[in-house]
């Protein structure tokens, strides 16, 4: 028949399963984003201290805006894509209690 699969709680998700929301840690973990926080690290995030491993929503939330506002087109379209990974009710806020994107 073929090889058994585990219940959607067991399975590890992945970008590619459509429209699911992940959590932070996930997307952190995620090759995509990891790759594209190498590639615009020095022009986008060189003020950071640690934009590999963002702690919750704010700090990913701006690493993601940073490579937007600051890097290439190819840049914004691949934050674009990590983006849809979200919950659709994504809003960080400052600790001000504003959102981060207006």
């Amino acid at each position: 028949m073929g090889r058994p699969v585990a219940p959607p709680s067991r399975r590890k998700r992945t970008p590619r399963e459509g429209h699911s929301a992940m959590t932070v840690e996930e997307i952190v973990q995620t090759p995509q984003f990891r790759s594209v926080v190498e590639d615009y690290r020095d022009t986008c995030l060189w003020f950071a201290n640690d934009p590999e491993h963002p702690v919750g929503a704010l700090q990913l939330e701006q690493v993601l805006t940073e490579i937007e506002k600051n890097g290439d087109m190819a840049a914004f379209r691949r934050v674009g894509e990590i983006r849809k990974w979200l919950p659709r009710n994504f809003r960080p806020k400052y600790s001000s209690g504003s959102p981060v994107r207006g």
